[in-house]
């Protein structure tokens, strides 16, 4: 499944190798391998915390001091300090001409999108079969839009490459604005097996369109920072915290690393949530969850009123420009504050006498009361030691008989 046969690691010592929570049993033989091939280097394993395992562990590497980090997966790409990170992909074989006949229906001009366990295909001698249906698949203007696929030229129609529950799928549609693509051609690599979709007709459309609607009526929302070491959570903590004041919105900030609808429900006054993360764990299924769970791209459609410009990831977004009347606003509330300032004045110095007198009120009760506490140098006798049990506490050793 990884190919680790090309990395070079003779510059580090120190290395942790990362792999997903559920592929953490094949950890131990990468991890044997990577000893015979370095037997000189330590090799550390570490899991990954996140909701689909794509983001590097940066804080639980930290802990270690590590010289470089291994993300075998797939993977986002979303940290910010990627000088020290290797990713290995996954790496599922197939069949090219199988694959190749299996499009040959298509006849208009369309983006092809892999998903991340082929992207061994943009590099394979197999692209360059798919380049050569001149008619089928528009070549002009090749370019790699985010990690993981290899985009062409916008047309009307999208052929995908991989699973129809891949994510990379989801936040590609939910990336353009409706209308500009009509039609996807969802193809199995491995079973040769396609489906064919009307964009318009998706499930995950109108059920995005649906969780905008409701997130436009909601009141108090809770923003949820799942990664904090991407290169992108604070801007998009910011923009967000912007919108919710613009709208008179109130809100309050949570770090979580894992989410679950435990932790989630012990706020029953938050009606919806913003979660900040990547692309791939932006992307939750609500219905384990009992409240609303959106993603800033969705905030932003809730309360369109404010200008922004999103970028190509949906992740990433940053104000357009600053909107004056905001700054009008801004002026308005420092006036406003220097106003209230003043008027309380006054009645800050009448509290504070008052939380005066409770203080002394207080000091009065604990030099009144009988018990006061231990006393300096009591009971200063050393202490005898006693040698304890070793082993563990199913089983000490030299415990007797029981």
């Amino acid at each position: 499944m990884y190919k680790i046969d090309n990395l070079n690691l003779e510059n580090f010592e120190n290395i942790v190798i990362q792999f997903p929570s559920n592929q953490l049993h094949q950890a131990q033989t990468v991890w044997k391998q990577l000893n015979q091939k370095y037997p000189n280097k330590r090799f550390i394993i570490s899991g990954d915390p996140l909701h689909s395992s794509c983001c590097v562990n940066v804080i639980g590497a930290r802990h270690i001091k590590y010289d470089l980090i291994i993300h075998f997966g797939e993977a986002c790409f979303s940290e910010d300090h990627s000088d020290k990170i290797i990713y290995v992909l996954p790496h599922f074989e197939y069949d090219s001409i199988q694959l190749i006949n299996s499009i040959e229906s298509i006849e208009q001009s369309s983006w092809v999108l892999f998903d991340q366990k082929y992207d061994h295909i943009q590099i394979d001698q197999s692209k360059h079969m798919f380049l050569s249906f001149q008619g089928k698949v528009y070549q002009k203007q090749a370019q790699h839009i985010a990690c993981g696929y290899y985009a062409l030229e916008l047309r009307k129609q999208l052929i995908f490459i991989g699973s129809e529950e891949s994510e990379l799928l989801q936040r590609f549609i939910l990336h353009f604005e409706y209308g500009q693509i009509e039609k996807c051609y969802i193809i199995d690599p491995i079973t040769f097996q396609h489906k064919i979709y009307e964009i318009n007709q998706m499930p995950l459309i109108i059920k995005r369109t649906k969780q905008v609607e409701d997130a436009s009526q909601c009141n108090c929302f809770g923003i949820l920072i799942n990664n904090s070491t991407a290169k992108y959570t604070k801007n998009a903590y910011k923009a967000c915290k912007q919108i919710l004041k613009k709208n008179n919105k109130k809100y309050f900030t949570f770090s979580m690393n894992s989410l679950n609808e435990a932790k989630l429900g012990n706020f029953p006054e938050i009606e919806a949530y913003i979660i900040i993360s990547c692309y791939r764990n932006s992307i939750i299924d609500t219905k384990t969850y009992y409240k609303l769970i959106i993603t800033p791209f969705q905030l932003v459609q809730a309360f369109s009123d404010v200008r922004y410009l999103v970028q190509s990831d949906l992740s990433l977004f940053q104000q357009e420009q600053i909107i004056e009347e905001e700054d009008q606003i801004i002026q308005m509330e420092e006036t406003n504050k220097n106003v209230q300032c003043t008027a309380l004045l006054a009645q800050n110095n009448e509290n504070q006498l008052i939380a005066l007198d409770k203080i002394f009120q207080t000091l009065d009760f604990y030099k009144t009361r009988q018990y006061q506490g231990l006393q300096i140098r009591q009971n200063i006798e050393p202490a005898d030691l006693e040698i304890g049990l070793n082993g563990i506490a199913s089983c000490y050793e030299k415990e007797g008989s029981k």
